[in-house]
């Protein structure tokens, strides 16, 4: 059981402590930079949900470009 423990304390400290640095850097950005914290925040919360707010604003754009040509037709 300990040695299971071990191994498994092995292969997983690595990818934590690249995650703590990681998060380490994002705090020192959002710091220094405000608005790209702002993008930092953004695009965390993309990946989280699953949204593309690029796409999503293209889409809108989009949107309203159709409604503005239908009232223009009418």
């Amino acid at each position: 059981m300990s040695q299971l423990t071990s191994s498994l304390s092995s292969a997983v400290t690595p990818h934590i402590k690249k995650e703590i640095n990681k998060m380490s850097i994002e705090k020192t950005i959002s710091s220094t930079y405000p608005r790209l914290n702002k993008q930092l925040e953004r695009r965390a919360e993309s990946e989280y949900f699953g949204i593309n707010y690029n796409s999503m604003h293209i889409d809108i754009i989009r949107c309203q470009k159709q409604q503005q040509q239908q009232q223009q037709q009418q």
